[in-house]
């Protein structure tokens, strides 16, 4: 995404929809004209304009879960419609929430699948690593063979290497935590004898949930009006 990533993220002025604002010096006017920004959470607000601009959009980008701001109920399923009623590609960035709320990510979660979806962090276990995943009609795009010379979109050398994509390390890196993600998920035991099902699985998210806990109660004893939201993986059954 590059600079396009770069909009709105402190904006001087709150509720200026759907005018994007450079988060930077230094960004070209062009990349500005060619976002449009919906606020996160009006699912009413994000369809129209989807339905507006659905000649001019190439796709929808959203953090499903926007660190301390978890979706409303409905409002990812709203984006689902909005962009297959237009057909508009939807892409969730789960560079976060990839592996984290499920082994399937914030899609498996909340029950939303994207078109594409970009994965990070933790997808290469402490190694750099990154990756974009989608159906084989999209990914197909990237190999020349299957594309053909007018559809073929080459890899860029920011696709390559950015966050370390191309390294052996890397990769090995993220298999073998996929393997060691997935058996978790899957309910089985580890070679160390430790066991790894759904308490290991939400295991992770207790001290979270703690601190949570903690800052909520300081806030409540001091009388101050927001409260922090915190969102967990729901409890096995």
């Amino acid at each position: 995404m590059g600079d396009h990533s770069l909009m709105s993220w402190t904006p001087k002025r709150l509720g200026n929809f759907p005018q994007a604002e450079p988060s930077s010096a230094g960004i070209c006017r062009s990349v500005r004209d060619d976002v449009i920004v919906a606020p996160f959470n009006d699912a009413e607000m994000a369809a129209s304009l989807i339905h507006e601009h659905r000649n001019e959009l190439a796709a929808v980008i959203v953090e499903p879960f926007q660190r301390l701001l978890p979706p409303k109920p409905g409002f990812l399923q709203a984006l689902r419609k909005a962009t297959q009623d237009a057909g508009v590609l939807l892409i969730f960035d789960e560079i976060v929430t990839g592996f984290r709320f499920a082994y399937g990510g914030a899609q498996e979660y909340y029950g939303v699948v994207p078109d594409l979806c970009t994965l990070g962090k933790i997808i290469g276990g402490g190694f750099p690593l990154a990756a974009i995943a989608g159906p084989a009609e999209i990914m197909g795009l990237f190999d020349r063979a299957k594309a053909g010379e007018d559809r073929f979109l080459p890899r860029s050398a920011r696709y390559r290497q950015s966050d370390g994509g191309r390294g052996r390390l890397g990769n090995a890196g993220g298999v073998e935590t996929s393997r060691r993600v997935s058996a978790g998920f899957r309910h089985r035991p580890q070679t160390d004898g430790h066991a790894v099902g759904p308490a290991a699985r939400h295991r992770p998210t207790r001290p979270g949930d703690r601190r949570a806990g903690t800052v909520r109660r300081v806030l409540r004893h001091r009388r101050h009006p927001r409260l922090p939201r915190h969102a967990a993986p729901p409890t096995p059954t």
